[in-house]
């Protein structure tokens, strides 16, 4: 082999890398797809007090942004929606919020219930226990 043959194989071998790479990048993002519409939908929490309900509502949409609004009976005041974008790592949702800046919203999804993971952080950081909240999928 001379040295202008082996010039002209290389620009193959280049083009042949990059085509697999790119199928590896597109692959990758296609389970994150897969799991996103596979976790597409609503999903609630309600709290009850005597005589007060309080009921959360969140939306995960397969292009994943997400909505969420709270709603109390009797009416008390009209609630401020919350959205934003989420990614999903393994188990584990990542939410943002757009309206509301700060410390970005995890959840562990376990089946049709998705546990809150930021209670414990939440007690570090504050000193206040809020609990762990679920949120239940509506069929």
């Amino acid at each position: 082999m001379t040295p202008s043959t082996i010039r002209l194989h290389r620009p193959w071998r280049c083009v042949r890398v990059a085509f697999v790479a790119l199928l590896f990048v597109l692959g990758c993002k296609d389970e994150e797809t897969k799991a996103r519409e596979r976790l597409a939908g609503d999903y609630v929490v309600e709290r009850g007090f005597p005589n007060f309900r309080v009921r959360y509502v969140l939306t995960l949409r397969p292009d994943g942004t997400w909505f969420r609004i709270r709603t109390t009976t009797p009416s008390v005041r009209p609630s401020e929606p919350d959205s934003g974008t989420y990614r999903v790592v393994g188990v584990t949702i990542n939410m943002r919020s757009l309206v509301v800046p700060g410390v970005p919203e995890r959840y562990t999804v376990v089946g049709d219930t998705l546990f809150s993971a930021n209670a414990a952080e939440m007690q570090v950081f504050t000193g206040t226990d809020i609990g762990e909240e679920r949120l239940v999928r509506i069929r």
